[in-house]
């Protein structure tokens, strides 16, 4: 099975990852199986113009949003139990939810409708993204999001975005290893601590997606890979046969 879908995909003009790591990975697990092909990493997008900068005031401190089976609820719940102090809100689905023991400091919305997650985005202090380790582009939409909206965001350092999004720890969000729910909750508790820390953030992460994390900047770049692949041969046949 795995040399067929190696040799599925080295007979393809060319295959788009979104992130390094994925793309490295394909060009080895092609390599393995004597097969090989284009492999382009494009960096996701996010609507800039839809997703600018929320001037909501925030009503909730931390807030953690996705329907990924890859997001690491337990460390969130954990979270919310160490700092009873604070206000946190969980959007995910009623799936994910049912095994649940929430504290009294966390409110569970399930299933919400898209433009209902926005605003709970935009109503966070901090919009906090653990994940757990994985080999594709797990929360890399959420989190675009919220740095489009000019939130502070801690994020697990996953594969998918360790490199080639223009991610720094410190500079534009917290970066935090997989699995790490000590080093999650000291980033978190320090961006909630220190407001100007957190607007820093939040305004560099903005810049970040503005320079090159732009849906048109995607989208373009998409076009010209299938365009490219259009009209290419393949098998020697011209790209109309």
């Amino acid at each position: 099975m795995r040399r067929l879908y190696a040799s599925a995909l080295g007979r393809t003009v060319a295959v788009v990852a979104y992130s390094e790591h994925e793309a490295d990975e394909l060009q080895s697990f092609m390599a393995a199986y004597g097969a090989s092909t284009r492999v382009e990493f494009v960096r996701f997008g996010v609507d800039e113009h839809a997703f600018a900068t929320s001037l909501v005031p925030p009503a909730v401190d931390v807030v953690m949003a996705g329907a990924d089976p890859h997001r690491d609820v337990d460390l969130f719940v954990g979270l919310a139990a160490e700092m009873p102090n604070r206000s946190f809100r969980l959007v995910t689905t009623s799936e994910r939810a049912r095994a649940l023991s929430s504290p009294s400091n966390l409110e569970v919305e399930l299933d919400i409708p898209f433009d209902a997650m926005k605003s709970r985005l935009e109503e966070a202090r901090v919009v906090a993204l653990p994940v757990l380790d994985n080999s594709y582009s797990g929360a890399t939409t959420v989190l675009l999001q919220a740095m489009a909206l000019g939130k502070p965001v801690v994020v697990t350092r996953t594969k998918a975005i360790a490199t080639g999004y223009g991610l720094v720890d410190g500079e534009n969000c917290r970066l935090v290893e997989p699995g790490d729910a000590d080093g999650f909750g000291r980033a978190l508790a320090a961006v909630i601590r220190d407001e100007w820390h957190a607007r820093s953030l939040g305004a560099r992460a903005r810049r970040t997606v503005e320079a090159s994390l732009t849906w048109e900047l995607y989208v373009d770049r998409i076009e010209a890979i299938l365009r490219d692949a259009c009209g290419a041969p393949q098998d020697g046949r011209s790209p109309r046969e």
